[in-house]
């Protein structure tokens, strides 16, 4: 550990086999060449350490049922364009696996799911979100109430950083004049193909989404 660079790091430790007696503590600088008598456990703490995530759960992981969850390939992309960090607040709308593995993720901030159904947060406005977290990211898939869904969260947050999803090419197409109306100039737009070799040897093509990726400058 000093090696590379961790001697600051604090090693909790108790003396001896058995898990019973004194818990020292002391930092990796301060037991260089010294010997530890056959400590029971042992607890390093760096507080600079980065973890490492990984995206895309499999979807046999998740529940089945009616719902129709996007390739874990495609919803890794989405996660990546999200940005996610532990302390950033996310709403997603129609997101479904991708509000579940964000929540798995993003474990000291929020994660605000809204489903079209009728239960909890069926939608946006200020009555569904009061007394929530705002968001610093907005993650949707495209459709009818999507310029509705924008206003209202550009009001609650003009810096809101958003990813949309669509598999409709028209919709695609006119997201930079769509966002432009809502001040958002720095507009990213990108196609996702995913094949995958079946039983047979063939090669099945799944849906190819369009992402988009939007803020104001």
């Amino acid at each position: 550990m000093w090696s590379v660079g961790l001697g600051e790091c604090e090693v909790i430790y108790n003396e001896g086999s058995e898990p019973v007696g004194a818990i020292k503590r002391n930092l990796v600088a301060d037991m260089i060449d010294r010997g530890i008598n056959a400590s029971a456990g042992m607890i390093v703490l760096n507080p600079n350490a980065r973890s490492t995530i990984k995206f895309g759960m499999d979807n046999k992981n998740f529940a089945s049922g009616s719902v129709r969850y996007v390739g874990s390939e495609i919803r890794s992309v989405i996660l990546s364009k999200m940005q996610i960090a532990e302390n950033k607040n996310f709403c997603v709308i129609s997101g479904e696996s991708i509000a579940v593995e964000t929540a798995m993720i993003c474990g000291e901030g929020a994660v605000i799911a809204v489903e079209y159904k009728e239960s909890d947060i069926d939608h946006v406005d200020a009555k569904t979100m009061k007394d929530l977290p705002i968001p610093d990211t907005t993650m949707l898939v495209a459709s009818a109430s999507m310029e509705q869904e924008i206003t209202y969260l550009k009001e609650l947050n003009p810096n809101m950083e958003f990813v949309i999803y669509t598999l409709d090419f028209r919709v695609a197409a006119n997201m930079r004049d769509i966002l432009g109306r809502f001040g958002m100039t720095d507009v990213n737009i990108i196609q996702i193909s995913v094949s995958k070799l079946d039983s047979k040897n063939v090669f099945e093509t799944q849906p190819s989404p369009w992402i988009i990726t939007a803020r104001a400058e």
